[in-house]
């Protein structure tokens, strides 16, 4: 199969690298996604800011509590690749 071939089924690829094999020129194409990452940051130093009331009869009291902020990190995975030797499919393959 063509390159144009698996441009057409697949897409642009996420990035090509070029080689050399037995004298010839190889390319492979990988084809990525965003993964997303899910964790829990500590905003100012692991602690709180501001004043918190804990009741209409309480002084204002600073807030010490861990104030574990969920942030969302998106990391780029492999998917699939095709192999070319000399513009041509060698191989290909994809994660399940």
């Amino acid at each position: 199969m063509p390159r144009d071939a698996v441009m057409l089924a697949w897409g642009f690829p996420s990035r090509c690298l070029e080689g050399s094999q037995n004298s010839k020129m190889t390319e492979r194409w990988d084809y990525s996604t965003d993964v997303p990452v899910y964790n829990f940051g500590y905003p100012y130093g692991a602690y709180g800011y501001g004043r918190v009331r804990y009741g209409p009869n309480y002084p204002n009291y600073p807030d010490y509590g861990l104030n574990m902020t969920p942030e969302i990190a998106y990391i780029p995975s492999r998917v699939a690749s095709v192999w070319f030797i000399e513009q041509r499919v060698d191989a290909w393959e994809r994660v399940r």
